[in-house]
């Protein structure tokens, strides 16, 4: 099996240096941080020492300690390399000279991760062996890849170690019921849904990447399509627009009436508010940091004065990297018409509507809309005469695929 090796010196020193009379000694690892590609045999162990008749001898345990570990037979030279295995091993050596005193070293921790791909060709169920391939359940530093595919996987509590992976392939979709702690890497592709269900929260210092393909017509300067879109996760910032470049980013300010052109790298992007984006050929905005948006949200809107030709329309955005309903978002002094701005089969702009007291949705531009928004989607809505304030509220329970 072809195997990523991620090694890493518990404590994270380097080196430790021991000396006792004219007896010293150095550990190395090889390599000595990051990961390695290729079979886990091909990382080696090592430490160096000076003094006479020095003798060795390596021990491996499961967990950070040198108490209770296994003598591993044959392994009594100054370099040792572990067998295959998956999850995490500790090795340490203990080195014996003329002095007559026993020296240990430090303590090492070898991660290795291994590459799973979801098949779910015997159900929905993560911890089922079968659904995998190879045959087995992987572990928090694995690479998993989850494609598109009859049975997507269902998942309680998911937790992507420091080194380790999940990516959702385009089409492809996850559910989570419980808390998502990801320290690795979390990718979500072209078309594929993360729903988290519930109270589930998300805790660790990991990225997030979620991916939208974006279209012109072709050439650098930006035209054709306008892309109506917000941000899944908390903490973006324009230029993953690439607002800084030639790209077009706008928001609309409801209480002066006009749009407002975003052209650095440096301004937040805020959770739920709406945003189009321009680009003069094939792009794909990757969304990259975290965390992603999960919970409740409340999206303020305002209706500002008595003369704007404008006042009360919001330009606001499903915060969420899944489909949101909006028939059962609340809505605090908000109609219950959302409207779209698109395209018809000739390319002339239109609007189409959907109504969450009739349950009827327009087809103008050639497709049906109904009340699911899709992922990221920024679409309006208005605050009636005699309010001046109101808000859009989704939870996690309003949430799909």
């Amino acid at each position: 099996m072809n195997r990523r090796v991620y090694t890493k010196l518990v404590p994270a020193t380097l080196f430790k240096r021991l000396i006792h009379w004219h007896f010293r000694y150095y550990l190395l690892l090889f390599p000595f941080y990051g990961l390695l590609h290729g079979q886990v045999t091909h990382t080696t162990l090592s430490i160096e020492a000076t003094g006479t008749n020095i003798s060795y001898q390596w021990y491996s345990n499961t967990i950070n300690s040198t108490t209770n570990a296994s003598l591993i037979n044959a392994a009594t030279s100054e370099s040792y390399t572990p067998p295959a295995f998956t999850g995490i091993m500790y090795f340490f050596v203990v080195l014996h000279g003329d002095c007559g005193f026993d020296q240990t070293s430090a303590v090492v921790a070898v991660e290795i991760s291994a590459n799973y791909t979801w098949s779910g060709s015997v159900s929905t169920d993560w911890n089922t062996a079968t659904n995998w391939t190879p045959a087995g359940v992987p572990i928090a530093i694995d690479h998993i890849l989850i494609p598109d595919c009859t049975n997507a996987p269902l998942k309680n509590n998911l937790t992507i170690a420091c080194g380790g992976s999940v990516t959702l392939q385009a089409g492809s979709n996850l559910t989570l019921n419980g808390i998502l702690d990801n320290n690795g890497t979390l990718t979500i592709e072209n078309g594929a849904t993360l729903v988290q269900t519930g109270s589930g929260t998300n805790t660790g210092v990991g990225i997030f990447k979620v991916k939208q393909l974006i279209s012109g017509s072709g050439g650098d300067t930006p035209n054709g399509r306008f892309w109506y879109l917000g941000s899944p996760l908390a903490n973006s910032l324009s230029q993953q627009y690439n607002a800084q470049t030639s790209a077009v980013l706008k928001y609309f300010n409801e209480p002066i009436g006009a749009w407002v052109e975003i052209n650095n790298a440096t301004t937040p992007i805020e959770v739920g508010k709406g945003y189009f984006v321009q680009t003069g050929a094939m792009d794909t905005i990757a969304f990259l940091g975290g965390p992603i948006n999960n919970g409740n949200y409340q999206i303020p809107c305002t209706r500002t004065g008595i003369t704007n030709y404008y006042r009360g329309f919001n330009l606001v955005s499903n915060p969420y990297a899944s489909y949101v309903d909006f028939d059962a978002a609340t809505k605090t002094n908000v109609l219950a018409t959302m409207w779209y701005r698109s395209a018809d089969q000739m390319q002339t702009m239109v609007f189409d509507t959907y109504n969450s007291m009739s349950g009827i949705g327009t087809s103008v531009s050639g497709e049906a809309v109904t009340n699911f928004i899709a992922p990221m989607q920024s679409f309006w809505i208005k605050i009636p005469d005699g309010f001046t304030t109101g808000a859009l509220g989704f939870t996690n329970a309003m949430r799909s695929h």
